[in-house]
């Protein structure tokens, strides 16, 4: 006579869930995902380009050769009020330490790390 085999699953079978097809996203989680994405992107790029104009304005010269000075005073202006052109420094090689430039950098930085962060756990 043939051995019948018991059907039931075992615990390890009950450990792991079953496999579905995973769901495709609504058009409005899917919209939502890209402007997440596309602003964690442009605040990044915004970010490097803060931390760049700290190491170019750390000499003067480069500055004056470069003639970035008014788009130094355009970046100035898009900041908040509570931190532009505060904890501006010189330098001893006739420049500035934008510090102001530098938190402004690092914190925007921060909220691309956070989106990206939140749309990883959300998706």
């Amino acid at each position: 006579m043939p051995q019948r085999y018991n059907h039931r699953q075992s615990q390890a079978q009950h450990f792991y869930p079953p496999s579905h097809p995973q769901q495709r996203p609504t058009i409005e989680k899917d919209a939502f995902y890209w402007i997440l994405l596309v602003l964690s992107f442009l605040l990044k790029i915004i970010s490097i380009v803060y931390l760049i104009f700290v190491i170019l304005s750390f000499a003067g010269i480069v500055m004056k050769t470069l003639n970035l000075v008014t788009f130094t005073f355009v970046l100035t202006s898009l900041m908040p009020d509570f931190i532009a052109g505060k904890w501006v420094l010189p330098t001893p090689f006739d420049g500035l330490f934008r510090t102001d430039f530098a938190i402004w950098g690092f914190l925007l930085q921060f909220f691309s790390w956070l989106i990206r962060l939140f749309m990883k756990k959300k998706y």
